[in-house]
């Protein structure tokens, strides 16, 4: 356990920004009230904007690591990158996966020139969204799932912790995928916040960081 306070910040998008959620229902500030969070003094500053991709945050992260002091990172982000939209033609996803690993490893670069003692990557939970790909109805997980394994490639190449959110919903018993969803099949609803707190704060318990 650390002496001081640790300083944790969240690089994410809707999901981490609680979009539809009261704002004490949301799963960051589920976990900031945890008595897993208060007896380690840590501190968690959440920047995270709805529909945000990795090439939009590498916009603005090397300027926030300069505002920032920060000891654990946490990188949640491939939904709207992995997305297809209409308006967009739906023939091609927001952001490729080849330039989703390349946003990501940049931002792993330029957090570790910072020196930040722990970066995570996040994988994304389970998905119900039906899309349109070049003109046939599909689903948003199936294309999540591909940037799921890059966050996974990542994160074995670059000796980093890959919390597999992915692979823990499904594991979630008494409850069900429309229940943790709102209708659009996507964002969390306020049982799904509470369930994505519970398990963050797991694998933070068994991070040899706080061990």
């Amino acid at each position: 356990m650390l002496d001081r306070e640790t300083r944790m910040y969240i690089l994410g998008d809707s999901i981490s920004a609680g979009q539809f959620i009261d704002q004490d229902k949301k799963f960051t500030q589920l976990l900031q009230k945890s008595n897993f969070f208060r007896d380690r003094n840590i501190m968690l500053h959440v920047d995270a904007m709805s529909g945000q991709t990795s090439r939009q945050a590498l916009l603005y992260f090397p300027e926030k690591l300069q505002i920032h002091k920060i000891d654990f990172l946490l990188i949640q982000l491939g939904i709207n990158d992995s997305n297809y939209w209409l308006s967009e033609g739906g023939s091609h996803p927001r952001v490729s996966v080849e330039s989703f690993r390349t946003n990501i490893m940049e931002i792993i670069a330029r957090a570790r020139l910072k020196n930040i003692s722990k970066i995570v990557l996040l994988t994304n939970h389970k998905l119900r969204k039906k899309i349109v790909v070049n003109n046939e109805t599909s689903f948003l997980e199936d294309s999540k799932q591909i940037y799921d394994n890059v966050l996974r490639e990542l994160a074995q190449t670059n000796d980093i912790s890959c919390y597999d959110i992915s692979n823990e919903w499904p594991n979630i018993s008494n409850f069900s995928g429309e229940k943790l969803l709102l209708g659009d099949g996507v964002h969390l609803s306020e049982i799904g916040h509470s369930q994505y707190a519970l398990i963050i704060e797991k694998f933070l318990k068994n991070d040899e960081f706080f061990l």
